[in-house]
């Protein structure tokens, strides 16, 4: 796919792209100088990863988990 920069610099990631990686409007994005060049990676906003852990622990594992982390910084 190719795209054009803009006087300011800015680029239009094509609608294919934004879809299948999620980046929406307003979205953050990292870019890193790469060896084969620039890469972009969506920066998920705190938001969307609420719940992505629900139903992994239950509430027992958790506490159990905290208390022994807690014993560490102690």
């Amino acid at each position: 796919m190719e795209t054009t920069v803009t006087r300011k610099g800015q680029v239009t990631i094509p609608a294919e792209l934004r879809k299948k990686y999620g980046i929406r409007e307003g979205m953050k994005v990292d870019i890193t100088d790469a060896p084969n060049g620039l890469l972009l990676k969506p920066i998920p906003h705190m938001n969307d990863w609420a719940g992505a852990d629900a139903g992994k622990y239950t509430y027992k594992e958790m506490v159990e988990r905290l208390d022994r982390l807690r014993r560490r910084w102690r």
